[in-house]
C-alpha cells in the first residue's frame, strides 16, 4: 500500500512539474508573438520619376484652305535635356531642355516636308531648330519657353499624366514668333493646295502640338 502511495505522489509531482514546464515554454511564444504585432510597419519607400528622353515624340497640325483642313505630322527627332530623377512627375518635368531640327519635319509626303523646310523654315531667321524649356513649378500652370524665328516667348501648355506616361499638348499661334511672313511663303507654293471651293488659298497661322513621352518609374 506504502509503494502505491508512493508511485502515486511520484507520478503527481512529476505532473506537475511538466505541466509548469509547458508553461514557462508557452510564455516566450507569447510575448515574441505580442512584439511581432507592436513591431512598427515599414515606411512605404518613396518613388522616384525621371523622363526617358528617348521616349519622347511630337506631332504637329497645321491648317489650310478656307475650311481650315488639318494637315498633319510629325518631328522625327526630338532631343532632351537636363533630365533629372524627382519625386513626383511634375517635377520632373521642370527645367526639362529640348531641341528639334526642322530638318526632320516629316508628313509622309516628301514634296509638302521640302516646301516647309526651304519656303517656311528657311524665311525664318536662325532657324535650324526649334528650342526650348519646360516649367512646371507653380503647378497651377504649365508653360514652355520656346525659341523659334530668333524669338523666345511663354507657349502655355495642358498637361496630362497617368502613370508612367505623360503627354503635353498646346495651341501655338506663329504671329507671336512673328511668323507670318514664312506663312505667306508657304502658301505662294502651296497655292493651288490651299484653295477651296471659294477659290482662296489659305495657310493658317495656328499650329496644335501633342508631346508624348513616358517617366522610368522606380
Amino acid at each position: 500500500m506504502k509503494r502505491i502511495l508512493l508511485f502515486a505522489l511520484i507520478s503527481i509531482s512529476m505532473t506537475s512539474f511538466a505541466c509548469k514546464k509547458e508553461e514557462k515554454e508557452k510564455t516566450p511564444e507569447k510575448v515574441e508573438k505580442k512584439a511581432e504585432k507592436t513591431e512598427k510597419k515599414e515606411a512605404p519607400k518613396k518613388k522616384s520619376f525621371t523622363l526617358m528622353g528617348d521616349t519622347a515624340a511630337v506631332k504637329w497640325t497645321a491648317y489650310k484652305t478656307s475650311e481650315k483642313k488639318p494637315v498633319g505630322g510629325v518631328f522625327n527627332t526630338v532631343k532632351v535635356d537636363k533630365i533629372h530623377a524627382a519625386p513626383n512627375a511634375m517635377e520632373a518635368l521642370d527645367g526639362l531642355a529640348f531641341s528639334i531640327p526642322v530638318a526632320s519635319i516629316f508628313s509622309k509626303n516628301e514634296g509638302r516636308d521640302k516646301k516647309l523646310k526651304e519656303s517656311f523654315f528657311g524665311t525664318m531667321t536662325d532657324t535650324t531648330e526649334i528650342k526650348g524649356n519646360l516649367v512646371t513649378k507653380s503647378g497651377k500652370e504649365a508653360f514652355v519657353n520656346l525659341t523659334m524665328n530668333g524669338i523666345t516667348s511663354k507657349l502655355p501648355v495642358t498637361l496630362k499624366i497617368d502613370g508612367e506616361n505623360v503627354s503635353l499638348t498646346a495651341k501655338l499661334d506663329l504671329k507671336t514668333w512673328k511668323g507670318t511672313a514664312a506663312i505667306a511663303a508657304l502658301n505662294v507654293v502651296c497655292a493651288e493646295k490651299h484653295k477651296a471651293k471659294d477659290g482662296k488659298s489659305i495657310t493658317w497661322d495656328e499650329v496644335a502640338i501633342e508631346v508624348n513621352g513616358k517617366f522610368n518609374v522606380k
